[in-house]
């Protein structure tokens, strides 16, 4: 063990491989209930891909690093966003003066499924020392009964899906 640890070229023989097969995260943290919320994830990533080829005739979209954030809400129970902001997609509805559009993919009562699919100017993840963990969505004024570009937010609860409007 002690020579592994010295020999750099060793190291980096053994791990360069895994990280190109497996990604740098899976190498590391690859409990059950990430993979299933990444298999998820990649599921809305490729469904906008197709939404995106049918619409530009495109055969693939680039998609840029941060295009899927995964974070442990505690107990191996994992949120996944989705935002196409970050995928290369130029047509008129990916993304519009309402945002792009963002899917949520959490571990709710067991089942990893998507809770949220729709367009979001950006979003923030809150952890609140007090109550469950939500995601603030800036989502367009229209939400709340104003203008366009009027502040409007929507709070997602990642333990029940459900949203509700803050005015």
């Amino acid at each position: 063990m002690k020579f592994f640890k010295s020999n750099a070229k060793i190291r980096t023989a053994i791990l360069v491989p895994l990280f190109v097969l497996l990604g740098p995260t899976a190498a590391f943290s690859a409990s059950p209930g990430r993979i299933a919320a990444e298999a998820a994830a990649d599921i809305a990533a490729n469904r906008m891909e197709k939404e995106c080829q049918t619409e530009t005739g495109r055969s693939k979209l680039r998609r840029k690093a941060g295009y899927k954030r995964a974070t442990n809400l505690g107990e191996d129970r994992w949120v996944v966003v989705v935002d196409s902001e970050k995928l290369a997609c130029t047509h008129a509805g990916a993304c519009g003066t309402g945002g792009c559009q963002i899917s949520v993919i959490s571990q709710v009562t067991g089942q990893t499924k998507t809770i949220y699919t729709e367009q979001a100017r950006g979003w923030k993840l809150i952890k609140p020392k007090v109550g469950a963990t939500f995601i603030r969505l800036d989502v367009h004024g229209s939400h709340c009964g104003k203008a366009g570009a009027a502040e409007c937010y929507e709070r997602l609860d990642l333990t029940t899906g459900a949203t509700s409007i803050s005015r």
